[in-house]
């Protein structure tokens, strides 16, 4: 074979090689766009809260904790979420194959999780291309946070309680101070005696010097009067 020969063939198999190449690397993204888009599975809805508003900025994530995951969908959906818009509304788009079917699958939304069945056949039992998008409204609710409120005001009743009882008591042994006070002043006063003269209100001690100084009692005199209103 002549040497113009060899090297014409040369270059048409380079030529041909490059075109082959150029072919795979044009088809190969359209390859894997058919790809994702047959497995693609898109769910929507409106997030609402207790109060049936919408919830805007909420995170909308694939629950995959150990308890709730499909760990094969996980792995394939690892990082996609979504976060709701202004409207409440989500749009979670999940890489799913025809055998998950059937599959449970769970959204975490504010720290609580929703289950979704995968339906991919419809109810035709036929796989189309609307079996592949799916509608999930979620309402949350604050269970929790109520029986926290319940809560709260069960303690802050108990506390109110405990403090009106402990004003109550504190009354009612100032009440009772006073009145042993009272009594007390009213014992002493009891206790003192009466000038026979004047009818003044003497200490047993006082009543002898007040008769003699005051009414010119005699010293025997004074005494007499003392006993007899000492004596029992």
């Amino acid at each position: 074979m002549k040497p113009s020969t060899l090297s014409c063939l040369n270059g048409n198999k380079l030529l041909l090689t490059t075109l082959i190449s150029l072919a795979l690397c044009l088809a190969s993204p359209v390859a894997t766009a058919e790809h994702e888009w047959d497995h693609r599975y898109t769910l929507t809805g409106i997030v609402t809260d207790a109060n049936g508003e919408i919830a805007t900025d909420t995170p909308v994530f694939l629950d995959c904790s150990p308890e709730n995951a499909n760990q094969e969908i996980c792995g394939h959906n690892e990082g996609r979420n979504s976060t709701t818009d202004n409207n409440g509304s989500y749009l979670l788009i999940l890489h799913i194959h025809i055998t998950d079917h059937g599959a449970v699958i769970y959204l975490l939304v504010d720290n609580k999780t929703f289950p979704h069945v995968l339906d991919l056949e419809g109810d035709d039992g036929q796989a189309e291309e609307g079996d592949r998008m799916a509608t999930m409204d979620i309402a949350l609710t604050q269970e929790v946070k109520q029986s926290m409120l319940n809560e709260t005001l069960i303690i802050g009743g108990s506390l109110v309680l405990v403090l009106i009882l402990a004003t109550m008591m504190a009354i009612n042994f100032r009440k009772s101070d006073a009145g042993a006070t009272k009594n007390k002043s009213s014992q002493q006063r009891t206790d003192l005696l009466s000038c026979p003269k004047c009818d003044t209100k003497l200490k047993d001690t006082n009543l002898k010097d007040h008769l003699k100084k005051r009414h010119f009692y005699s010293e025997s005199d004074a005494e007499e009067e003392l006993k007899n209103q000492t004596l029992p």
